[in-house]
């Protein structure tokens, strides 16, 4: 936002708002004695003090002593030394420091404007992403009231309750068949012992017993006429989770119990780091990503 100038009194630099013809086009950086003596001024005329105020300014590989270029520097790396190629009249040099104190003070209000700017932009940034992260701490808060409420009617009034979405943008709970019926979007919804074990085809049958709340799921891997070639039941006590992810009537039935995850489609089993499991479905335990033709979901499998 400043130009920067020569300021040859000093030996340093000035800060000005306007661009004028001695308008530096690079912003030059100091120079300290420990650079002259790499460049081995001091074994070729040159004679300075080992001070701590720079002695020269560099422009890339330009250096100017108040406000005049002195020399160049050229071919240097990491094998080989600089060629320095002295300007006309500087090949011996008695320099002195910059005053910086004096620099300071001719520089001190373009560098309040600054420190002034600088302060501004930090407190902004900070104010930003402070404010954002309570943002999203308080609808966290929200959302887990939400689904502790679905839970605790569910329980209470032994119906399918929804988070649903009303028109002017706020959240309700409701019962999921009067949601359905009424057109809305439900985001969250309990699901039954009994919708667990619905929905299966021949090859998953589901026995469900009101009474005692255990089922026996019988899974037909093939058959032969009349004859089964192999049947594996599986007896487990069913419980209501809450699913946690967007619900609608396309949504699959996937459950897990005992190790084993159970779905009313195909799935594929993923870990959380993306390593494929399927075929160490019946000895899982975790938290596992289910994949299906149409969607993806998480499932806890104890």
């Amino acid at each position: 936002m400043f130009k920067v100038e020569w300021e040859k009194k000093t030996g340093g630099i000035r800060l000005n708002s306007l661009n004028t013809k001695h308008s530096l086009g690079v912003s030059p950086r100091p120079v300290f004695f420990e650079e002259l003596d790499l460049l081995k001024l001091n074994e070729l005329g040159w004679t300075y003090p080992k001070c701590k105020e720079p002695l020269l300014w560099a422009c890339n590989k330009q250096y100017f002593y108040r406000g005049e270029l002195a020399f160049e520097a050229k071919g240097a790396n990491i094998y080989d030394a600089a060629t320095i190629i002295f300007a006309t009249g500087k090949e011996k040099l008695t320099l002195e420091p910059v005053d910086v104190t004096a620099m300071l003070e001719q520089c001190s209000n373009e560098m309040f404007l600054l420190e002034s700017e600088a302060i501004e932009f930090i407190r902004d940034v900070y104010v930003q992403y402070s404010s954002a992260r309570k943002s999203v701490e308080n609808t966290k808060a929200n959302q887990l009231d939400f689904e502790a409420l679905v839970a605790k009617l569910e329980k209470s009034t032994r119906q399918k309750m929804a988070i649903v979405k009303q028109d002017c943008d706020s959240f309700d709970i409701m019962p999921l068949e009067n949601a359905k019926q009424e057109g809305k979007r439900t985001y969250t919804h309990t699901t039954t012992a009994a919708d667990q074990c619905a929905g299966f085809n021949f090859a998953q049958q589901a026995l469900y017993n009101n009474t005692q709340h255990h089922y026996a799921l019988t899974t037909v891997t093939s058959h032969s006429g009349s004859t089964l070639q192999q049947q594996d039941t599986y007896h487990y006590t069913a419980f209501a989770p809450t699913s946690i992810k967007l619900a609608d009537s396309t949504t699959p039935h996937i459950y897990a119990h005992d190790g084993r995850i159970f779905a009313t489609e195909p799935i594929r089993i993923y870990t959380l780091t993306g390593l494929d499991v399927t075929s160490l479905n019946g000895s899982l335990k975790g938290i596992y990503i289910i994949k299906t033709a149409t969607n993806a979901s998480k499932i806890i499998v104890r």
